[in-house]
């Protein structure tokens, strides 16, 4: 568990973090450097799970050695399907990253929805799901990782 502090006195207990792959933590189906470490980093606090299409068929090959776990998800309302993935988890224990028109909703039901702006860009439904933005997986991992960094963006 990773407890990310909002306010003073209240805090966000997190024991799930729920990841899409295409364009949030993968580029045209490649994991982004330095996003391995950070999973395995994650993994040792918080059940890691994978997200995804896998539109370019290599999410098992890419992320299949990582302490996480791979969930498909079936074509056609994918965004329906990742916010009952979450729901069912228990959205209020959760953060989850994306960057697509499909994770707004997870990023809504999430304690925590972080969009990322990366190579492949955002979509603006993703971007207004989100409690925070930013620009790279790499700090959307991190600020799961070192919680004071939130504070500032997230203090009530």
């Amino acid at each position: 568990m990773i407890e990310l502090k909002t306010a003073v006195g209240t805090a966000l207990q997190i024991e799930h973090l729920v990841i899409d792959y295409n364009g949030t933590i993968a580029t045209d189906g490649t994991l982004i450097a330095g996003v391995d470490a950070l999973i395995g980093e994650l993994a040792r606090s918080v059940t890691v799970h994978i997200l995804t299409a896998d539109t370019h068929g290599s999410v098992e090959k890419q992320v299949g050695h990582l302490p996480c776990t791979i969930e498909r998800i079936a074509a056609g309302r994918e965004d329906v399907a990742k916010q009952a993935f979450v729901r069912d988890l228990e959205g209020a224990v959760s953060v989850c990253v994306g960057n697509g028109r499909n994770d707004r909703l997870m990023l809504r039901e999430a304690a925590l929805g972080i969009a990322v702006i990366g190579r492949e860009g955002a979509s603006a439904d993703a971007l207004d799901g989100a409690d925070i933005v930013v620009t790279s997986i790499i700090d959307a991992l991190e600020l799961v990782l070192k919680p004071l960094r939130l504070l500032a963006t997230i203090r009530i």
